[in-house]
């Protein structure tokens, strides 16, 4: 048996899916980060040639993600809130790479409880499970969404963002001494 991360309950070791709160466990997309762009830019270069003829000069194909910024950009994390019943619903856009793993943490300023769920980054888009709004709906909370240091996000992200996320930089990239990791974080109270 093992614990599911985010309900607490105890399942299977073989499930895939626990059956308390549906979270899916061991889902990796086959094509992340740069491969994606590598076959969409190889395809785009394709379909661009079909029909033409003679010698017409060719367009070359875009660059990879991991060559089109010189140098570190400042990293963007934006979230945008819905509210269904007693919970939130978290969305937001950012620059990180596709693949990148976040979380969302949700903690009420007068109680003891927090509420957490795990996303990816997806054509700059991401969007976590709902989170219960656990104080009540009049209750201020912290709104916090993180990336944790490189070594532990997917091998196949970790040369888009660089080591320590050398690649990006800005007042969102948290150092410390176990390394860089992604942090931002607002104040949120529901609407009455």
């Amino acid at each position: 048996m093992k614990k599911c991360p985010s309900c607490a309950q105890q399942i299977p070791d073989e499930a895939k899916v626990c059956p308390n709160c549906g979270r899916r466990f061991g889902f990796r997309w086959p094509l992340t980060g740069c491969g994606t762009l590598i076959v969409i830019a190889l395809v785009a270069a394709t379909v661009s040639q079909c029909g033409k003829g003679g010698d017409q000069p060719t367009a070359a194909p875009a660059p990879a993600a991991s060559q089109s910024v010189e140098g570190p950009q400042v990293l963007a994390l934006e979230t945008a809130e819905r509210y269904r019943g007693d919970q939130v619903i978290v969305t937001g856009t950012t620059n990180l790479p596709d693949g990148v793993e976040l979380m969302v943490t949700l903690r009420s300023k007068g109680a003891p409880n927090m509420a957490q769920s795990h996303g990816l980054v997806r054509n700059g888009r991401f969007a976590f499970e709902p989170l219960r709004l656990f104080a009540g709906p009049k209750a201020p909370y912290e709104l916090s969404v993180s990336a944790g240091i490189t070594d532990v996000q997917p091998e196949a992200v970790r040369p888009a963002i660089g080591d320590d996320y050398s690649k990006f930089t800005g007042p969102l990239i948290d150092k410390s001494e176990l390394g860089a990791s992604v942090s931002f974080s607002k104040a949120l109270t529901p609407p009455a």
